[in-house]
């Protein structure tokens, strides 16, 4: 292994030195078409929400135009914290730092500190530390991310350390949770200018803190902090941002120690963003704060209802689609009405009944876990004049496996809850 080591560092040494000599290698813009094809700058800028909190993994450094690839022999990783901090290995030392996202997927990297332990020589940490230093732009696509340094000459490649299952996990917004109350199980930090592994501490078993957003559309939220009741409100804004103020609270003695419970308030009207979570069945809420680098967690304190009583509801009910996208995204396909059906029914417990432009269809459905929705008989005309425009609802029922009921709208979630249809109520 240490034989290995000293090649990769020497190969290292040989590349680098190389490309300070041929002229060959030039900057390259990452908006360009000197680009690999595979990494296309993408049009949206910060992180996508869904990696933040990810380990992403080194599988290689390339410098592009040389056909020249490095393969790491020691660990490197890469963790986006939050919105603006990353932490990470490079071989045995740890490392953070803070980061900017700008316009065309830029991305520059400062305030990076990392551990001083004498780790194996000539083992690549200082070109990866180097790749950080000069980040410039980054892309991800799948699990693949690259970040491009060096004036975009190098790129390091990461894979992700594991991708959510599909259909394991299901975002929400605090409307979709609202009415449910949250009980606290951990204060969590998150390291970002101090570097550092995660560090959780439950709350004892003598003491209970509770939240709970207001189910009926005001921008309240109510809850209980030991033997105190709070209430306060909030506001949301651009991705997952989230502000707490108005905190007032009762202020009996409860016979435990009060220091917990100001830590808690003041958590709380630190608040920057939220995650709000289906995860195996379990509705789970993150509240950060200190600017991203803690985290209250809280679990549903009790069980939301089943999607056989939010359905119950609304047997014999049309449902008249207006659109279909990703989820959690905007509706990139909006329907519009033209005198053509494209409505379904539940009737019952387990059957569906519904039209799509020239069809007329029946079928059979399941209903399991929290919300849970799967199609188990379809029963669809093999061929009519409008197939090809049905196509899309016939293959979102037939894959459908999530749905929410609210405010008179009906969503859909198919392929893997990946994408949504939108229904209004007829």
């Amino acid at each position: 292994m240490k034989r290995s080591i000293i090649l990769l560092g020497m190969f290292l040494i040989s590349l680098i030195a190389g490309a300070c000599r041929d002229g060959s290698i030039f900057p390259i813009d990452p908006s360009s078409d000197n680009r690999p094809k595979d990494s296309t700058s993408r049009a949206t800028s910060p992180i996508p929400a869904e990696f933040i909190g990810k380990q992403w993994n080194l599988t290689a450094i390339e410098i592009i135009n040389r056909g020249m690839v490095i393969l790491p022999v020691q660990p490197f990783s890469l963790t986006f914290t939050d919105g603006s901090h990353l932490s990470g290995l490079a071989d045995c030392n740890k490392y953070g730092a803070d980061y900017t996202t700008k316009a065309n997927n830029g991305i520059t990297m400062s305030n990076i500190i990392a551990t001083q332990v004498a780790c194996e020589p000539d083992n690549g940490a200082p070109e990866y530390m180097s790749g950080l230093q000069t980040a410039m732009s980054y892309t991800i696509s799948g699990n693949a991310l690259r970040i491009y340094y060096d004036s975009g000459r190098k790129v390091l490649i990461y894979k992700l350390l594991e991708a959510p299952p599909p259909g394991n996990i299901i975002n929400l917004t605090l409307r979709k949770v609202s009415g449910i109350e949250f009980t606290l199980s951990t204060f969590e930090s998150i390291p970002g200018k101090l570097v550092g592994a995660r560090t959780q501490d439950p709350v004892p078993d003598d003491q209970r803190f509770t939240i709970q957003f207001s189910a009926t559309g005001a921008n309240t939220l109510k809850g209980s902090a030991n033997c105190n009741t709070y209430s306060g409100n909030f506001s949301e804004g651009a991705n997952n941002a989230l502000a707490i103020s108005s905190i007032s609270s009762t202020e009996a003695l409860c016979g435990v120690q009060s220091d917990l419970q100001q830590r808690y308030y003041d958590a709380i009207q630190g608040a920057v963003s939220y995650l709000a979570t289906m995860e195996d069945g379990q509705m789970m809420l993150r509240i950060y704060y200190d600017s991203g680098h803690a985290v209250l967690n809280f679990v549903a304190l009790q069980s939301p209802p089943t999607s056989a009583n939010q359905l119950k509801g609304h047997f014999g009910e049309k449902w008249r689609l207006t659109g279909y996208g990703p989820s959690g995204g905007d509706v990139t396909n909006p329907v519009t009405y033209d005198g053509r059906t494209l409505e379904l029914t539940f009737v019952d417990d387990h059957t569906i009944t519904g039209n799509a432009y020239c069809s007329t269809f029946t079928g059979e459905y399941s209903i399991h876990d929290y919300l849970g929705l799967s199609m188990i008989n379809l029963n669809w005309p093999t061929t009519t004049l409008c197939q090809e425009d049905e196509a899309f609802m016939k293959d979102a029922l037939t894959t459908m496996a999530f749905y929410q009921v609210s405010d008179g709208t009906l969503e859909l979630y198919y392929h893997g809850k990946m994408d949504v249809l939108y229904f209004v109520k007829e």
